[in-house]
C-alpha cells in the first residue's frame, strides 16, 4: 500500500537537482580515452583471441574496461552487441564478458541442468524452428585464418591447390587425390576454398563441367549444369526414370534433387 511517500532520488530527478556525485558518475562514463573510439574494421585472428583474454573488456568505442559490456554499449553508445560484433569482427557467439563473468555463467548453467530445469524461449521448439529458417549472419573475417590454422595449412604452399585442380582434370576424384603420398587431405582442401573465395569459385566452375559420371561418383552432388538439364528435360515431359537414364544417375538423385530445387 502506498503511504505517500516519494523517494528522495524521485524528487531530485524531478527537479533536476540530482547530487554532484551521480551526476560526475554519469559524466565519467561518457568519456572516451585517448586514442579511441577504435575505428570500424574486421579484426585478425589474433587480435579476437587477444581481446576475449582476461577478466575484462575494453570498450572499443571509449577504451573503458568492463567485466560486461552489453549494458554498457546499449546505454553510453547506443549499440548492440551484435552492431558491436559486426564493426569489428568478433565472433558471433561469443558473449562480451570477461573470462571470470562467463566462468559463472557457466556455472548457473550446470546447476540449472543439473537440477532438471529447462532455459526458457530456449527450450520452446517454434523458437528453434524460428532460428533455424533465420538467414545465416556473415562469416567474420578471422574465421579463414581459423580454419587454415586448424588443418595445417601452412604445411602446403598455394600452388598446392593448382595440383588438385590438376588432378581433377584428368579424372581423379577428390577423394582419390587425399590419398596420394604427399598431397593434402580432404579437411586442407575443403578449409582452403573457405579461406579464399576466388578458389572456390575455381573448383565450382571446374567441378560443374566435369562430366556427370564424375560429379556423381564423387558423392558431393551434382553441378548447376546437371539441374538446368533436368529441368530441361522435364520441361519437355520427361519421368525421373527417364531422365536419371539419360544423363547416368539414379532416379531417386534425380526426384530428391529437383524437389529440393522447386524443379516441377
Amino acid at each position: 500500500m502506498w503511504t505517500g511517500h516519494v523517494s528522495p532520488v524521485i524528487r531530485q530527478k524531478a527537479k533536476g537537482t540530482r547530487p554532484a556525485r551521480n551526476l560526475a558518475r554519469r559524466a565519467a562514463r561518457r568519456v572516451v580515452l585517448p586514442g579511441y573510439p577504435v575505428d570500424g574494421r574486421p579484426f585478425t585472428l589474433l587480435e579476437v583471441e587477444s581481446y576475449f583474454k582476461g577478466d575484462r573488456l575494453v570498450c572499443l568505442r571509449c577504451g573503458k574496461p568492463y567485466r560486461k559490456l552489453g549494458v554498457h554499449l546499449l546505454k553510453i553508445h547506443a549499440l548492440s552487441v551484435d552492431d558491436y560484433r559486426g564493426l569489428y569482427g568478433l565472433p558471433w557467439r561469443e558473449g562480451l564478458a570477461g573470462e571470470h563473468c562467463k566462468e559463472l555463467h557457466s556455472q548457473n548453467a550446470k546447476a540449472t541442468i543439473a537440477a532438471g530445469k529447462d532455459f526458457g524461449a530456449g527450450a520452446n521448439t517454434e523458437t528453434w524452428r524460428q532460428a533455424i529458417r533465420a538467414p545465416q549472419r556473415k562469416r567474420a573475417p578471422y574465421n579463414r585464418e581459423l580454419c587454415m590454422r586448424n588443418v595445417g595449412a601452412e604445411e602446403y604452399p598455394p600452388e598446392m591447390f593448382d595440383k588438385v585442380l590438376d588432378l581433377m582434370r584428368a579424372g581423379t576424384l577428390p577423394y582419390e587425390v587425399a590419398k596420394i603420398p604427399g598431397m593434402p587431405r580432404r579437411a586442407w582442401f575443403w578449409a582452403y576454398q573457405k579461406a579464399h573465395p576466388d578458389a572456390k569459385a575455381r573448383f565450382q566452375e571446374l567441378f560443374d563441367a566435369m562430366p556427370y559420371a564424375y560429379q556423381r561418383d564423387s558423392t558431393l552432388g551434382m553441378g548447376p549444369r546437371f539441374w538446368a538439364d533436368v529441368r530441361r528435360l522435364r520441361e519437355a515431359g520427361g519421368s525421373d526414370k527417364a531422365i536419371a537414364a539419360e544423363l547416368g544417375v539414379t532416379a531417386m538423385c534425380v526426384n530428391l534433387g529437383r524437389r529440393k530445387r522447386g524443379i516441377k
